[in-house]
């Protein structure tokens, strides 16, 4: 597919598709995700952003793992201000590589989130964990945004989150709850 926002409606219903960015992609609206089993996404190196005030890819009742397979470890996925890179209504998504961020990196609003690798950053928090979402960190680097000065690692209202491994904090080093 040339384009991504063609290839996800094609993994609908699918198990084990995988899907590598070729290009940059700058969309208007958000990308949605639903109803895939073990779909891949790999960043490849390039960068999924939303150019307007909306998420840049929301993720519902699908099992997915993002990816960043090149050598430069230059993927991501980010969102102006306000927004979130990655939305997780329900289902499950693990985060082996790629940056994610602008207002909040990843929300949590339900489902799982495992993160194994990769930075997650936002000005108000990397990770917003909502809606009885379980989070686990085993490895990667979250924190606010270190442009701005902002943020913290994570903002739990109704959830679970247990950290094994990682960097986590914010620019300050105050606090990371």
């Amino acid at each position: 597919y040339a384009w991504l926002s063609d290839a996800l409606p094609e993994v609908r219903n699918t198990t084990g598709a995988t899907i590598t960015m070729l290009d940059d992609l700058y969309v208007l609206s958000t990308l949605e995700i639903t109803d895939a089993e073990d779909l891949t996404l790999d960043l490849n190196g390039k960068v999924l952003d939303c150019v307007k005030s909306c998420d840049a890819l929301s993720i519902t009742g699908s099992t997915v793992t993002i990816n960043d397979s090149s050598a430069e470890k230059t993927g991501a996925i980010t969102c102006v201000s306000g927004s979130s890179a990655v939305v997780l209504n329900s289902g499950s998504l693990t985060v082996n590589g790629g940056t994610f961020g602008d207002s909040t990196g990843i929300d949590a609003l339900g489902g799982t989130l495992t993160v194994n690798g990769g930075t997650i950053y936002g000005g108000s928090q990397g990770i917003f964990i909502d809606g009885g979402a379980q989070v686990i960190v085993n490895g990667g680097t979250i924190h606010g945004r270190t442009d701005a000065n902002t943020g913290k690692g994570f903002n739990v209202k109704d959830g679970t989150l247990t950290i094994n491994d990682g960097i986590i904090g914010n620019d300050k080093g105050s606090y990371m709850l």
